[in-house]
């Protein structure tokens, strides 16, 4: 008999940008800003990372995230 399984993936990418401000409140609110409006073609040169987690269909844990 076959068992239905489910599995819970995500991935994570991210980069690392340097900038320069006079202060840290105007720091953060740069920092916001590149965040904000940063698009996906920006992460294309980052790091990714991958994981997931895999249950059976009566949620018993098969692996969990690592």
């Amino acid at each position: 008999m076959k068992v239905e399984y489910q599995i819970t993936m995500e991935r994570t990418q991210r980069i690392a940008l340097s900038f320069t401000a006079d202060n840290d409140e105007l720091a953060e609110e740069m920092a916001h800003e590149l965040c904000t409006n940063a698009t996906p073609s920006d992460f294309a040169s980052g790091d990714e990372e991958r994981d997931y987690a895999l249950c059976d269909s009566g949620g018993t844990l098969i692996k969990d995230w690592d």
